[in-house]
C-alpha cells in the first residue's frame, strides 16, 4: 500500500508539473525557464539531502531528492522587493534601490532573521540564486560626512553543478553604491 501511495505521489506531481490548467506549466516558456525559485527556497528551508534514500522499494538518489524538494518549494511564499523586468517601456532596471538592498543585507543576512533570494540578471531574464553571506566595506565621502561609499561582496550558492554535487559551490558578486545618513547615522537614501 505504501509503494502504491509514493508512486501516485509522484505520479501526480509529474501530471501538476505538465498541467497547463494550473498556470505552472507554460508550453511556450523560454529554454532559460526552470525551477531556481524552488532550489533556491529548497536550499535554505531544507538540509541538502546527502545520501540514496529507498522508501516502499523505490530508489531515491540524491539528485531525485533534491529535484523534489526543488518541486516542493516552487511556490514558496516570500515577499518581493523591485519589480521583475520585462524591458518595457517605463520598467526600471535599478528598481531597487542601494538603501534598500542594504538594509535587507543587514536586517536578513546580518541578524540571521532570514534568507534572501536574488534575481542577480537585471534583464527580462530571471536567474535566482541564495544569497547567504556578505561583507561590506565603506568610508565617508571627503567633502560630506552625511554621504558613505559602500563596497559590498555578496556570496551566492550556484547552481551550475552535477544534480548529485554535495556542498556548496559559490559564486560572488561586488557591488560599489553610496548610502546617505541623516544626523544619527540611520540610511536615508542611496
Amino acid at each position: 500500500m505504501k509503494r502504491i501511495l509514493v508512486v501516485f505521489m509522484i505520479t501526480f506531481l509529474l501530471f501538476w508539473e505538465s498541467n497547463v490548467g494550473n498556470t505552472h506549466y507554460n508550453p511556450n516558456a523560454e529554454d532559460w525557464e526552470g525551477h531556481c525559485n524552488g532550489w533556491s527556497a529548497s536550499s535554505f528551508l531544507e538540509p541538502e539531502p546527502r545520501e540514496t534514500k529507498i522508501r516502499n522499494g523505490i530508489t531515491f538518489d540524491v539528485a531525485d531528492q533534491k529535484a523534489i524538494l526543488a518541486e516542493l518549494y516552487m511556490n514558496t511564499y516570500c515577499l518581493f522587493y523591485g519589480k521583475r523586468f520585462w524591458g518595457n517601456h517605463g520598467d526600471d532596471r535599478d528598481d531597487i534601490y542601494p538603501d534598500q538592498f542594504h538594509k535587507l543585507l543587514l536586517d536578513q543576512i546580518g541578524n540571521g532573521k532570514g534568507a534572501m533570494i536574488c534575481d542577480v540578471a537585471a534583464d527580462r531574464q530571471v536567474w535566482n540564486f541564495p544569497l547567504y553571506k556578505f561583507e561590506s566595506h565603506w568610508n565617508t565621502g571627503w567633502f560630506n560626512d552625511k554621504k558613505i561609499k559602500v563596497r559590498t561582496t555578496c556570496y551566492f550558492a550556484d547552481d551550475a553543478v552535477k544534480p548529485e554535487f554535495l556542498g556548496t559551490k559559490w559564486f560572488s558578486t561586488t557591488y560599489n553604491y553610496n548610502l546617505f545618513v541623516d544626523e544619527d547615522g540611520n540610511i536615508i537614501s542611496g
